[in-house]
């Protein structure tokens, strides 16, 4: 079989295969900004609520679960975390008595993905926020182009899942969207903790996948029609 010909038969089901099934990548966490307690420790992100100078996780020393030396963001300020998240005073709390967000860290990620793609994170959330009630406890969450979600929350967490100063731990969990436009996407990661400044939580972010959109049915049909008008041009010009 002639070269060309056999580069033919390989784009042609190259493109059969991608029209069926997509494409992932391997994808870096380019970070945009942060605020508060954000750290990269062992190629993964870590937030936390653990403050730098004060002993919040006792009997832990002071600053034990900090990674950065930064202090955790106070919310409800109107330059606080929510500012920084783009969203109104508030919208951390759960509720309005004894359910406030008193502090957190969160960071900017920035994609521009094209609709129908499918972009995944795999994470983990870790506490010492536990007890005999998980009402009012600890959470971490994203922002997508201004909209909140919850991730995981105390009430999700085990202790088998722990490790060295964690308490309680998701273990390792994954979360994913599906675009549903062609644009850029602001998609923001935080903990925060509610009720109190004690008991620090944190958020770890271990990478992300990006899972192509599969093309439209014409798009795929006129592809491969322009490389079968292009295989029997060389195939003619061959046999001329």
């Amino acid at each position: 079989m002639k070269p060309q010909l056999i580069l033919c038969n390989v784009l042609i089901a190259s493109l059969m295969v991608f029209s069926v099934s997509g494409h992932a990548m391997a994808n870096n966490l380019q970070v945009q900004s942060y605020r508060g307690d954000v750290g990269n420790l062992n190629n993964v992100w870590t937030l936390t609520t653990a403050s730098k100078f004060n002993q919040d996780d006792y009997p832990l020393d002071a600053g034990a679960l900090n990674v950065s030396g930064n202090e955790p963001e106070q919310t409800n300020i109107g330059t606080g975390l929510e500012n920084y998240l783009g969203l109104a005073d508030g919208s951390l709390d759960i509720d309005s008595f004894s359910a406030q967000a008193y502090e957190g860290s969160a960071m900017k990620l920035s994609f521009n993905l094209k609709a129908g793609d499918t972009l995944s994170f795999d994470y983990s959330f870790a506490t010492r926020d536990v007890g005999a009630s998980n009402i009012g406890k600890d959470y971490s969450f994203i922002v997508i182009n201004g909209k909140l979600s919850t991730l995981s929350d105390v009430g999700k967490t085990t202790a088998s899942h722990a490790s060295s100063n964690d308490l309680a731990s998701t273990g390792l969990t994954s979360f994913s969207f599906k675009a549903d436009h062609t644009g850029n996407f602001d998609i923001y990661f935080g903990v925060v903790d509610i009720g109190d400044f004690n008991a620090s939580s944190t958020l770890r972010l271990y990478g992300s996948q990006l899972v192509a959109a599969v093309p439209e049915p014409d798009t795929a049909i006129l592809s491969l029609m322009g490389l079968g008008l292009v295989c029997l041009v060389r195939r003619q010009k061959r046999d001329v």
